[in-house]
């Protein structure tokens, strides 16, 4: 947990893939630290995933989350109208995650 509060050792995980089941539990430090993160110019960094089942319009009012921090995440939305295990029993994660790379298969 003290490591996530840290910007050089989340950089130092390298390029991994971050989930982050829901954005209202993150504290605001744990958002502002991740904002940094998710704002350097590096491919050799965590790729955020933030999920959270608020809606876009929500989540803009919720006191709980930064909302540049949430600027930075909406540069990538993907609304899923199913439960995420559907996605995942057909073969389509995958398929998210390389249309976000900037090399795609």
């Amino acid at each position: 947990p003290q490591k996530r509060l840290i910007p050089s050792e989340l950089l130092e995980l390298g390029a991994i893939t971050l989930f982050i089941p829901n954005l209202v539990e993150l504290s605001r430090f744990e958002q502002k630290v991740l904002r940094y993160l998710a704002e350097q110019d590096t491919a050799q960094r965590p790729l955020l995933m933030v999920g959270t089942s608020l809606s876009y319009a929500q989540l803009r009012t919720d006191s709980r989350i930064d909302t540049e921090f949430l600027s930075v995440l909406s540069r990538v939305y993907i609304k899923l109208s199913k439960p995420f295990r559907e996605y995942k029993e057909q073969g389509l994660i995958q398929y998210f995650l390389d249309s976000l790379s900037d090399d795609p298969s």
